[in-house]
């Protein structure tokens, strides 16, 4: 039925509010503020919105400085969604591509299949920090000079 001129609208009157732009904890699909990649790692939003990784901020924080661009963060225990500080230290690319190969070469050859075994593992490795002369001579079992 078409509006005709003198009809009042069924609406006139009534107030009604439309939330907009509602974000963070009051939107109901608010998830904690966290979001894990497809390759497990925890994703957190800074204070200016935009989208980091926790591991990296929780090691930024630690350390009281930004991390290098040839700094990576490695997680002790494997786990990407540990990110104590306990689990972390930081190191360098080359190290750590150098601790990721031997500890694949160790799963190929089975020669830790307990957790005693990868706790020792990974004990021995989280003390290496990110003098990387010294982290290849340990893992390889060269002395640097």
């Amino acid at each position: 039925m078409p509006f005709t001129k003198g009809n009042i609208p069924w609406n006139k009157g009534l107030t009604y509010s439309v939330k907009k732009n509602v974000s963070g904890n009051l939107n109901p699909n608010w998830r904690g503020g966290k979001s894990i990649t497809p390759e497990g790692y925890v994703y957190i939003r800074d204070g200016k919105g935009y989208r980091i990784l926790e591991h990296r901020h929780v090691m930024e924080q630690h350390l009281g400085r930004l991390l290098e661009k040839n700094e990576v963060v490695h997680h002790i225990d494997g786990d990407k969604t540990n990110n104590n500080i306990n689990n972390l230290f930081v190191c360098t690319m080359s190290a750590h591509r150098t601790i990721e190969n031997h500890l694949a070469e160790l799963y190929k050859k089975e020669h830790f299949n307990s957790d005693e075994s990868r706790r020792e593992f990974v004990k021995l490795y989280a003390n290496l920090g990110t003098d990387n002369r010294a982290a290849h001579g340990k893992l390889t079992g060269l002395t640097t000079s």
